[in-house]
């Protein structure tokens, strides 16, 4: 959810004047938050492009600024769904290693980016039931 988010851009309007690094952003403005571009900035991620779950263990995250790692927006705006979604990907994550081992044949994916995220193509992997070699 960090490297692939569901949603890579999020579209807003400014309600009020701001200033964003130095940028005056008056009200009424259309704007773009891209989750797929601060998930992969080197300020808040060390070698951003690596896959590394360890990076949101407990503690890990102390010094990362609130939104380095959006996946569903932020703020009251936030993605009505994202606690269901993240209980129900534990689930399935849980449920299919569970039952099988995976490994990834298609080592890169490529991506179509619409509303939201998805491959233009298959990503494969090879099953093989736990507990076997």
């Amino acid at each position: 959810m960090r490297l692939y988010p569901a949603a890579p851009v999020i579209g807003r309007r400014a309600v009020a004047d701001a200033v964003v690094d130095g940028h005056t952003i008056p009200a009424g403005a259309d704007v773009v938050v891209a989750p797929w571009v601060t998930h992969r900035h080197p300020r808040y991620w060390e070698d951003p492009d690596r896959f590394d779950p360890e990076r949101f263990a407990p503690g890990a995250e102390k010094d990362r600024p609130r939104y380095a790692w959006f996946p569903f927006g932020g703020g009251p705006r936030a993605c009505i769904g994202q606690h269901f979604s993240m209980l129900e990907s534990v689930l399935a994550l849980a449920m299919v290693l569970g039952a099988y081992e995976l490994e990834a044949v298609d080592r890169r994916v490529p991506v179509d980016a619409g509303i939201t995220l998805r491959p233009k193509g298959p990503a494969r992997c090879r099953l093989r039931p736990a507990g076997r070699g």
